[in-house]
């Protein structure tokens, strides 16, 4: 080690290295070569200590408040809500080449956020004891209302540096001692002739297209998706070190079935709404555009009649529309792609199809996650947006509460209550994805039949 690491003050090695008086004087020759040498060395020594003790000594130095801008403390804090203390500790001792400790992150983090993961905890725990729902959703929902209530603009949808995320989610519930497990569901596989399948699949499109003259706005397809007004899914939380979990999840009134279809072009029909009932007082209160086709059934799943409803209703004026913007005759033929699920293939809706005109392609069985369209992009999209709808309006009611209470009340989830808002919410998701035509035409390439009805 050398000596050099001592001097405080920095100096260029002509500051420091060893001179004689007169070095050119012959008996001083031969100490001004020895001089010369200790010269070369403590030239190369100052160089050395200075690339390499400078990196050691930046890591170990004990960070102070001075080390910290707003925005850094900020970043360090942000990051910590997201990934946790000793992540971020971690991570900006090294980019920053500091020793930050994990107790110095959290308070970063607590006078940041104030005292949010207290609070989120209160609440989960109040409704987890009522027997209510856990879930990610839930947890984002409750943060982004207390954020809001305490300071609304530190969110980043308002410009702030606050992103409520799953990831946050994720590592809060794990920190509070939850885990996460699965409900028993098989997997879902591809027939092991895959290949060949979709090779008939589009074979088929492509003759029927190419047969009738079918142009793109009169090739569609549509799919059945659950619709969940609160969200949830498969999965439990439940605390770690349970011997057994229950499913808590919601009845299944609590669902609604939507019929969306979409064309080749990019076009995004309008759908039939399905609730759960036997009259239309099961229909959320709500003033659907015209051109929906609200109805219900005893499951709120399709069924035979429904779907004879569904062509009257939405297939047969949209094709009729269509034939007279672009001038083609009564008798044009169209093209529907749907999966083989039982109320699709008995014969009332084939003969319906067949008297619209309507020719039909089945997608092969155990393939819709490959070969449907409205599988491969729309509804996924229109599920995830409807889940941000809660979500917000969820944060939106603790935000409310804690306005007039220290602590948050439970979240009114009855079905009076979120299903006219559900309808609100779908019918805002619906009008804003309508828009969204590379998104449509995504699944149509996803499953190649842009690429057939091409050939």
């Amino acid at each position: 080690m050398s000596m050099w690491k001592f001097v405080t003050k920095k100096r260029s090695p002509d500051d420091i290295v060893l001179r004689l008086p007169n070095p050119d004087n012959a008996t001083n020759k031969d100490a001004a070569d020895k001089i010369k040498a200790a010269n070369t060395e403590i030239v190369n020594s100052l160089a050395t200590d200075e690339s390499t003790t400078s990196t050691k000594r930046g890591v170990k130095r004990k960070a102070s408040n001075n080390h910290y801008t707003p925005e850094t403390r900020a970043k360090i804090a942000k990051y910590a809500t997201e990934h946790g203390n000793v992540a971020a500790a971690r991570k900006f001792s090294k980019d920053l080449q500091l020793d930050i400790k994990e107790s110095a992150v959290r308070a970063m983090k607590k006078k940041y956020l104030g005292d949010l993961d207290k609070d989120v905890a209160a609440h989960i725990r109040s409704i987890r004891e009522a027997g209510g729902i856990v879930n990610q959703a839930i947890v984002i929902a409750t943060a982004r209302g207390l954020v809001k209530h305490k300071n609304p603009t530190l969110l980043s949808e308002a410009g702030g540096s606050i992103h409520i995320t799953k990831t946050w989610a994720v590592s809060f519930l794990k920190r509070l001692g939850y885990v996460k497990r699965k409900g028993t569901k098989a997997a879902r596989k591809l027939p092991v002739d895959f290949e060949h399948q979709k090779s008939e699949f589009h074979r088929i499109i492509n003759e029927t297209v190419t047969k009738y003259q079918v142009p793109p706005q009169l090739i569609f397809n549509f799919d059945q998706t659950g619709l969940k007004i609160v969200p949830v899914s498969n999965w439990t939380l439940e605390m770690e070190g349970s011997k057994q979990v229950d499913i808590i999840g919601l009845e299944d009134k609590r669902e609604i079935t939507g019929l969306l279809g979409s064309t080749s072009d990019g076009c995004l029909l309008p759908p039939q709404i399905l609730y759960q009932g036997k009259t239309d007082q099961c229909h959320a209160k709500y003033p659907f555009p015209s051109d929906w086709d609200v109805f219900h059934t005893e499951s709120h799943w399709s069924n035979e009649q429904s779907m004879v409803r569904y062509i009257e209703t939405v297939l047969v004026p949209y094709t009729d529309k269509v034939k007279e913007e672009l001038d083609l005759p009564i008798r044009q033929q169209s093209i529907a792609i749907f999966d083989v699920f039982r109320a699709h293939r008995c014969q009332e809706v084939l003969d319906a199809l067949s008297k619209a005109r309507i020719q039909h392609v089945f997608v092969p069985a155990g393939c819709t996650g490959e070969l449907q369209p409205m599988d491969l992009s729309v509804n996924g999209e229109l599920k995830a947006a409807m889940k941000n709808e809660f979500t917000n309006w969820y944060a939106d009611m603790v935000a409310e509460d804690l306005k007039d209470s220290s602590t948050i009340n439970k979240v009114d989830l009855r079905l009076s209550v979120l299903k006219p808002l559900h309808a609100k919410w779908l019918s805002k998701v619906f009008h804003d994805l309508k828009s969204k035509k590379d998104i449509i035409l995504l699944g149509w390439k996803k499953s190649g039949i842009s690429d057939c009805i091409k050939c």
